[in-house]
């Protein structure tokens, strides 16, 4: 899905940096790169995407008949949504995964669908939104964005991660991160002594995979001083610090303290939604 957002806007753009496409996209450089390698290989020639030192990602087209139809094939393919219940799950963990505005014309040449239909579905997409603590700001000519505390919107991609992304994710990258993850866990409980039982293994996982997307694009969550302090004298805490310590090994990401606390949580299965939303009230929310 991501691929053919990232093709629509090199084929508007023409040039644009690294930096700018992985903002566009909210994504790292790193997946950027990823993308443009799937996609030049789906355009089968008929066009690519080539980086050119003083330009950056420069999107060129050398048969356009060709790529017609290399375009309507990865429309086939990739488009992420045909049906309304999929377009809304897609929105849904779009707009709680990027920090930036998106407007009603961007989403709806993504999906294939008219702006009308985009905003006849933001209505149910709202009422997911406010489950959770969540809502959507509207602004003219930059479009919609997400506006909440940290924790319940990444309670919210969690819950979305858990039926799609664990349990059919299609993509390398995302893959090799969560087996990553999945070997950081076990190793330090497995050091440590430390026994988790199954459910909590997966909440884990998932909380995990959520904290580095979010951290990535520098969204943190806060903990008050007394909270931390008594979780940090906590056996589960030790766990938790080995398995920031590997994290950051494996993904050069450092885990504040708090966040460090917020593994020790859900180690320790105390992990429920009154305790985060607790914590949440501390962050006044916003992309």
């Amino acid at each position: 899905m991501n691929e053919l957002e990232l093709l629509h806007i090199m084929k508007r753009a023409g040039t644009m940096s690294p930096a700018d496409l992985a903002g566009a996209l909210s994504v790292s450089t790193r997946t950027v790169r990823t993308y443009i390698q799937r996609i030049n290989i789906m355009l089968s020639g008929s066009a690519s995407i080539e980086y050119r030192r003083g330009e950056g990602y420069v999107f060129s087209i050398s048969d356009e008949d060709a790529f017609d139809i290399a375009l309507q094939n990865i429309r086939e393919h990739v488009t992420p949504a045909s049906n309304s219940a999929s377009r809304i799950q897609y929105l849904l963990s779009d707009l709680c995964a990027r920090s930036d505005w998106v407007t009603l014309d961007d989403l709806s040449s993504v999906l294939f669908v008219s702006r009308a239909t985009i905003s006849n579905e933001l209505k149910q997409v709202e009422e997911r939104l406010a489950s959770y603590g969540l809502s959507l700001e509207r602004r003219p000519h930059r479009g919609i964005r997400v506006v909440g505390p940290e924790m319940r919107r990444r309670l919210m991609i969690a819950g979305l991660a858990t039926k799609q992304v664990i349990a059919a994710s299609n993509e390398d990258e995302r893959r090799a991160r969560l087996e990553t993850i999945s070997r950081i866990i076990e190793d330090a409980v497995t050091d440590a002594g430390f026994e988790i039982n199954s459910v909590l293994y997966q909440n884990l996982l998932v909380h995990i995979s959520v904290a580095l997307m979010r951290i990535e694009d520098s969204c943190y969550v806060p903990m008050p001083v007394e909270q931390l302090e008594r979780i940090q004298g906590s056996s589960s805490y030790v766990v938790a610090e080995d398995v920031a310590e590997k994290i950051n090994e494996a993904f050069s990401v450092v885990l504040p303290e708090g966040e460090v606390a917020y593994l020790a949580i859900h180690l320790a299965g105390k992990h429920t939604l009154s305790e985060e939303e607790t914590s949440a009230s501390h962050e006044d929310g916003g992309g």
